[in-house]
């Protein structure tokens, strides 16, 4: 690590300082926090530089508390913090997919003086939260080889209004291991998934929950209380003749191949049309790792495969969902070729 911070402060020589004024070209993030003293915890007046593209571009300086607000180009490798009478602080980043303008991200940066041990870089994770403050949320995160443990959280409406759920830093991530950060209802419908992979030093990635559609109901205007009709479906034949189905996944995956996806639209357009038809959607995974952790994953398939279908135009209450982890296996584990017939989703067709 120390060879890194090195390597890094030699290449600042060799970067040419830009106007600001280039910044309004680029998709930026936003960062909250402060420099502190890395023995007093005192804060500190600083700036701060990005590197990326071989330039190095002033984005913020802290105020007189010491609190800084700055504004990255999302393309930054590195961000320099400089501090009269301390070293350079120099932060390698990594910034996620899909984060939009409204997220503000928050970092603490500690300062050594010169004569001081160098500051070790920090290895974290860095989360902001865009949710609706009313729903009961839980969230996982959890390393994809499945040799440790994750972290998992729950916020419940009632804890949002007194104090929202913004920001989260979490420095128990490992450089080089990729990461499942998910978001799932009280009812387990999964609202958020992303992997992550993570790089030394700060890694940021925006959670997006949008509120799920309220389900359309027809009530009835001459009675006192509202009252649910059900609507009409057409009769049908019974679906006994559709065979079950199997969708198969990478290792350690719960992303749809394009092979899945052409069969699940064929299966979306059986069930818009026969609204009586029921599928058991049942995720499996092979026998390796940690059976928690592979309960989980077949939980995600399971639910990869159905948020699939629903936003083809499937009704919610035409899937039944079970993630059975290692349970039934398929085949034996050895070899490879067998183990890929374990990871998988079976799709059951039920007639109501």
């Amino acid at each position: 690590m120390l060879t890194y911070i090195i390597a890094s402060l030699f290449c600042l020589r060799s970067l040419f300082l830009h106007d600001p004024a280039e910044l309004h070209n680029l998709q930026l993030v936003k960062i909250q926090g402060s420099c502190l003293n890395a023995v007093t915890k005192a804060r500190l007046k600083s700036s701060a530089f990005a590197l990326y593209k071989q330039s190095k571009v002033k984005v913020g300086e802290s105020d007189a508390t010491g609190r800084f607000n700055l504004v990255v180009p999302v393309l930054t490798e590195t961000i320099v913090f400089e501090s009269e009478g301390f070293r350079q602080a120099v932060i390698p980043v990594k910034f996620n997919q899909g984060i939009s303008d409204n997220a503000r991200f928050r970092l603490t940066v500690e300062m050594g003086a010169p004569n001081w041990q160098a500051v070790a870089i920090v290895n974290q994770l860095c989360l902001n939260f865009d949710v609706p403050a009313d729903l009961e949320i839980n969230y996982k995160v959890v390393p994809i080889d499945g040799k440790e443990s994750g972290i998992s959280l729950t916020m419940k409406p009632e804890w949002n209004q007194k104090q929202p759920l913004t920001n989260l830093n979490i420095d128990t991530v490992k450089p080089g291991k990729t990461y499942l950060v998910t978001a799932t209802s009280a009812g387990g419908e999964l609202l958020f998934t992303n992997t992550v992979k993570i790089n030394p030093g700060s890694n940021f990635l925006a959670v997006i929950v949008k509120k799920p559609d309220p389900v359309q109901v027809v009530t009835s205007s001459a009675a006192v209380a509202t009252v649910v009709v059900a609507a009409p479906v057409p009769k049908e034949r019974p679906a006994k003749f559709f065979s079950p189905t199997t969708v198969y996944f990478d290792q350690s995956s719960y992303d749809l191949r394009d092979a899945a996806k052409m069969m699940l639209d064929s299966v979306s357009t059986i069930l818009i049309q026969r609204p009586t038809i029921r599928l058991n959607v049942t995720g499996y995974t092979e026998n390796i790792g940690r059976r928690d952790l592979n309960v989980i994953l077949s939980e995600f398939r399971a639910r990869t495969v159905a948020n699939y279908l629903k936003q083809k135009g499937v009704r919610p209450d035409q899937l039944f969902l079970t993630g059975r982890g290692p349970d039934s296996l398929a085949t034996s584990d050895d070899p490879e070729s067998n183990r890929l017939r374990n990871r998988r989703v079976v799709i059951q067709f039920l007639p109501r």
